[in-house]
This record gives structure tokens, sequence and C-alpha cells, in this order.
């Protein structure tokens, strides 16, 4: 299985840094910058897919939906042999590389994204309700 991030600007290559201090080097997750060079998404991306077996399967990640980034991933790949997921961010990224990566269907995918919109929070305001405030900041 390959992981592929893509974003404007570094947004992919942060997530792919931040992701390997916390669960080591990752030999299956690829970073594509958007509008930093002059390579583009269709090169980057064959440069992966040259280096995939025919029967690998693929999941990607893009910054934002409707996005130019997310519509060309949409129609670089055939739908029904990637997956692909908007709005990426840390904790999803997490639960997607620690989940079992060759097991991942659209209900597990699923799971993972409503879990991290539940992490999607405004402090001030759950602070200000929570009792245990001191418990979150130990």
């Amino acid at each position: 299985m390959k992981v592929i991030l893509a974003s404007h600007g570094q947004l992919a290559s942060g997530l792919k840094s931040s992701i390997e201090i916390i669960l080591g080097q990752q030999e299956h997750l690829y970073a594509l910058d958007m509008y930093i060079d002059e390579e583009t998404l269709e090169e980057k991306v064959q440069s992966i897919l040259a280096r995939t077996d025919k029967d690998e399967k693929v999941t990607v990640l893009t910054d934002v939906f409707g996005g130019s980034v997310n519509q060309k991933m949409i129609k670089l790949f055939d739908l029904n042999k990637v997956n692909i997921l908007t709005g990426m961010n840390l904790p999803m990224l997490l639960e997607l590389l620690t989940a079992n990566l060759d097991e991942l269907d659209s209900t597990k995918i699923n799971r993972i994204i409503a879990s991290t919109k539940d992490q999607v929070i405004y402090v001030n305001d759950y602070l200000a309700t929570d009792d245990d405030e001191d418990d979150f900041l130990d």
C-alpha cells in the first residue's frame, strides 16, 4: 500500500515530516508539494506509480476538497482502484497509518474521518465547560 499526500505548497511534506517524527520512517508515504517548482502533479504522480506494483493499493490524501490539487488527483486515478480522502490533517494521517492498510475499506476510512472530525475543537470553549480542566493540562 502506498499513501500519497498532495497539497498546495509544502503542507504535504510538513505532514510527512511530523508523521516520521512520531512514527519513524515511512517508506510507503509520499509527499507531493504542488506549485513550488516546475514539475507538474502528473509528473510527480507518474514517478510514484512507476515504483508501484500493478496490484498494490494506493490511498491519496489532499488538502482541500474541490481545490485544484484534489480535482487533478480525481482525474488522474481510477476511483475504483484508489481511495481519495480530502481535508487531510495530522490526526487523520496518524489513524490511517496505524491502521492495517491492507484491510482498508470504505467503512474503515469513514470511521477514521469521523474520528478525526471530532478532534477539531475550539479549546477555549472546551476548557470553559470541562470540569476536569486540570486533568487536561497535565
